[in-house]
Order: structure tokens, then sequence, then C-alpha cells
């Protein structure tokens, strides 16, 4: 591990708030003693990926109370370590956001076969899912590297 705190950012105990460019909390390790520095959120799912094309991770997170993910830019130069600069709660804003009960959990994957990977998002909850549209899809019409999502065409 490099850095404790990567992305320099922090997501609320209690909800899916995200506090950015954080050196506090979590990510300030100096005055934190054991066991206290073992206490972690209940649950967060983590899809790390390219969103922009500028060679850093970006990182989808879904909450384990939530219906929607959270794209948080990594807005680092090359070589240095991550740090999240901004965020779109409402991902992807670009087009039909996710509201998926509960506990949102996203994957990058090529579902249709065309050679571009799209976006899948399911449950990440035993049992949390319904019967009928618990998975979502998004094709890509980007590339790998510079997705550009769009909901429910196949």
């Amino acid at each position: 591990m490099i850095d404790a705190c990567w992305g320099k950012f922090i997501e609320s105990d209690t909800d899916n708030n995200i506090q950015l460019n954080s050196n506090v909390g979590p990510c300030d390790h100096s005055n934190i003693n054991p066991p206290q520095n073992g206490v972690r959120h209940s649950g967060s799912s983590l899809l790390a990926m390219d969103l922009n094309n500028d060679n850093a991770m970006d990182l989808i997170l879904g909450d384990v109370s939530h219906y929607n993910l959270t794209a948080l830019t990594n807005g680092a130069l090359p070589g240095d370590t991550a740090l999240m600069t901004s965020m779109d709660a409402n991902f992807p804003s670009n087009t039909t956001p996710v509201n998926l009960p509960i506990f949102p959990a996203a994957f990058f994957e090529d579902v249709n076969h065309d050679g571009i990977k799209d976006l899948v998002i399911g449950t990440n909850a035993s049992g949390g899912s319904e019967n009928l549209e618990s998975v979502w899809y998004y094709k890509n019409f980007g590339t790998n590297s510079n997705p550009n999502f769009s909901y429910g065409h196949l």
C-alpha cells in the first residue's frame, strides 16, 4: 500500500456524501490509535477505471444504503498520488442516472461483444434485487479509455 488515503477523499460513515481533498478524519492517522484506526464504513462497491482518458484511475462508488452511484474524478498529475478533485453524485449524469435498489455495483465489461466495454449495474446485496429491472445496462458509445455511456441501448 502506497497511500493509506488513496484519492484524498472521505465517504461519510452514515450516508453516501463525499468530502473531497481531505486530510482530516480517516486520512489523518496522526492522532488515531488502535483499535479506532481499524474502523471502516459498512459497505461500498468500487470500480476503478479511467473515465476521461487522462491515464489516471477514477472511481465509481456504490453505497450499501443508497440507490445511486457516485463517480469521483482523479485530478492528480501523472506520477503523483491520486487526488479526487470532482464528483458526479448521480452517475452517469449525461444519461439516465443509476437508481437501483439497493447497494448498486458497477462492472466495466464488453456485454455486446463489439470490442468496447460497457457499464453494467447490479445489486451487491444478497437478496437485494427485485425479480424485474435489477440489472441496468449502459452501452458505451465512446472507447474503453474515454467512455460515453448511454442507458438502455442494446
